[in-house]
């Protein structure tokens, strides 16, 4: 027996320990060194470069957004997007006064550095860079006026000192030539009769030739009105500054109430005697998640969520009498329902719908109906016939597998289920002559005058991030449902009575305003100098159909699918008789140009949109058939 082997072995294993601890000294000496000696361009990783870019003539702005402070917070874009297009539009055509003036000799485009919360990229920390710290117009002054002094050769005598001077001062640069496509389209700009380089941030369509807009100014935003006579536009100031941020503009049925939100505070504004009414007390933690009008009544339905407890709940208000509902909505399962208020086309209803169930309100009577009709799966379309007298919702049983693909077939099916409303008793009977079962995906669109719906039904696999435009022609075909069993004779009930009726669809195209609900920020007509926020999707479906027998040209409808589908929100949908070819070239508009706020007038022959198309972030207008080369609806 070798006594001396454990000796040998405990030595071997202290010498393997010394020689490890040596090697780890080594090693973590020789990163100190490389840290403190070698130049920091060799170790440092240069810094991603996430900035929102708005960039002018003489004046380049980088805006690192922070972020979001919660789902009850405002988001810090929805503010300071359209406060940064106000600010480069002043400092760019002040930097343009100077030098027209021969007062300034500018090396380069002047860099403004606006970083809250993150950190910069290592080229916009540069020292000669315009550095400021809140979106204060005088702050951002004094900076511009202390770089100049610095950095570039400029008359001290001809600097501007204040806000309000600087608000003055005319636009020195002429408008630019719009782009000769869109010179043959006829566009107008309804913009023109601002006095200063405020931009544009949202709109509301009144009239034919009425809009109301807000613009940001030094403090906050202002309410517009804008009038258009022959080729003359006048505007006029309707409501002044904000407490934070105007928003969610949207018309009653008489056109006199204009709903709005400050700091996302749900208010009306009653533009005949001019007066804005709160709906809820200044002190409430009350802000709004989705509101509509009644069709017929000053009744603004929604849904608002409290910032503190966040308890979501249901709000009826008559902007007639100012006052709100007292129905008792707290019978309703108001922590689950979505948001959208589904108002029957007379104004008789709101319908809200939960994962599985729908819940009634009677406007009429200001009656609460919870658990009208519950089912096994989940709602996630539902639609009124015009009579008010019938109901449809799509119910889908099973979830999906990717978290970016949505296909069909990761779903155990389709059901579309059709109801029958007594108004007098509230009681619902399911018309089962008109349920329709698919393996695919299954959309609703309206309606027709024998309570007859018309619903898409095919296979659908696409990905979430879907382009924004997709042609679906291969993907569904179009049916009308069968008959009511009402109006069906049993022993001797034709086949397309009892049988759903394919229709001759041409083709069917998408058109997405938003590729996801992040992508919030958009040079809408490429001239890079403004940006636009955009939070809300609007779908916008045009089906090569004949319209149908009694079905409206544009319908409108929710869809609640979960992500990944991706047509999700508010989905316009209009029927066109019109070659492809028309369809294709409105939608290649809106997608090359980014026209991501605008709208089509009721009676489907003009677009209104918001628009940079030639320097500035206007409100444009323009007939469809000018911009498609013919008729499209």
């Amino acid at each position: 027996m070798n006594l001396l082997k454990p000796i040998t072995e405990y030595l071997n294993l202290k010498r393997s320990f010394t020689y490890l601890k040596n090697l780890t000294f080594s090693v973590i000496f020789s990163f100190l060194f490389l840290l403190l000696f070698l130049p920091s361009p060799v170790l440092a990783q240069k810094t991603q470069d996430t900035a929102i870019k708005f960039i002018a003539e003489t004046t380049e702005f980088h805006f690192y957004a922070p972020m979001r402070s919660g789902y009850a917070s405002l988001h810090p874009l929805r503010k300071e997007v359209p406060r940064i297009n106000l600010m480069v539009n002043l400092i760019n055509n002040y930097l343009n006064y100077l030098i027209k003036l021969n007062k300034l000799e500018l090396k380069r485009p002047l860099k403004i550095v606006y970083a809250p919360e993150l950190t910069p990229s290592q080229e916009d920390m540069a020292l000669d860079h315009v550095k400021i710290y809140d979106l204060g117009l005088n702050g951002l002054l004094q900076a511009v006026n202390r770089h100049l002094q610095k950095h570039e050769k400029v008359d001290l005598s001809a600097l501007i000192e204040t806000v309000d001077a600087l608000s003055l001062i005319q636009d020195v640069s002429p408008p630019k030539k719009l782009a000769e496509s869109l010179a043959r389209m006829e566009l107008k700009n309804l913009s023109l009769c601002r006095t200063s380089l405020e931009p544009e941030k949202d709109f509301c369509h009144i009239a034919e030739n009425n809009f109301i807009t807000v613009r940001p100014d030094k403090l906050t935003d202002k309410i517009f009105l804008l009038s258009k006579t022959s080729d003359i536009t006048s505007g006029e100031i309707l409501l002044g500054n904000a407490d934070s941020d105007y928003a969610n503009l949207q018309l009653s049925a008489n056109k006199r109430y204009l709903a709005f939100t400050d700091a996302l505070k749900p208010k009306v504004y009653d533009l005949e005697k001019y007066v804005p009414q709160d709906i809820f007390a200044s002190k409430s933690n009350k802000i709004l998640l989705q509101y509509a009008w009644s069709p017929t009544e000053p009744l603004l339905i929604g849904m608002t969520l409290d910032t503190k407890t966040e308890a979501r709940s249901v709000f009826v208000y008559n902007a007639e009498t100012q006052k709100l509902s007292d129905a008792n909505f707290a019978k309703l399962p108001e922590a689950a329902l979505y948001a959208w208020p589904l108002i029957s086309p007379q104004g008789s209803y709101a319908a809200f719908t939960s994962a599985n169930a729908v819940h009634l309100i009677d406007l009429k009577k200001m009656r609460v109906l919870p658990f009208l009709i519950s089912v096994r799966n989940t709602i996630v379309e539902f639609i009124w016939s015009e009579d008010e007298t019938s109901f449809a919702f799509v119910e889908v049983e099973g979830q999906s597998r990717d978290r970016h693909l949505f296909d069909d077939f990761d779903f155990r099916g389709s059901v579309i289920r059709a109801y029958r409303l007594d108004p007098a008793t509230f009681s619902v009977v399911e018309d089962r002559a008109q349920t329709i079962q698919s393996r695919n995906t299954l959309r609703l669109i309206a309606f027709n005058h024998e309570n007859r719906f018309l619903y898409l039904d095919g296979h659908l696999s696409i990905f979430s991030y879907a382009a924004n435009i997709t042609d679906l022609t291969t993907f569904f075909s179009a049916y009308l449902s069968p008959h009511p069993i009402s109006s069906q004779v049993t022993s001797s009930a034709s086949i397309s009575e009892i049988e759903s009726q394919k229709l001759d669809l041409k083709y069917l195209y998408v058109f997405k305003n938003l590729l996801r609900q992040d992508a919030n920020i958009y040079d809408a007509g490429l001239n890079g100098k403004n940006q636009l926020y955009q939070d809300k999707y609007q779908n916008l479906w045009i089906l090569g159909l004949d319209l149908p027998e009694t079905i409206k040209q544009a319908t409108r409808t929710f869809s609640t699918r979960f992500f990944p589908y991706p047509y999700q929100g508010a989905n316009q949908v209009y029927f066109s008789g019109e070659p492809k070819e028309s369809a294709a070239a409105f939608l290649n508009f809106l997608n090359f140009y980014k026209i991501k706020k605008f709208d089509i007038t009721n009676d489907c022959q003009s677009l209104n949109m918001l628009a940079d198309f030639n320097g500035q972030l206007s409100l444009w207008t323009g007939e469809i058939k000018k911009i498609t080369g013919g008729k499209l609806f």
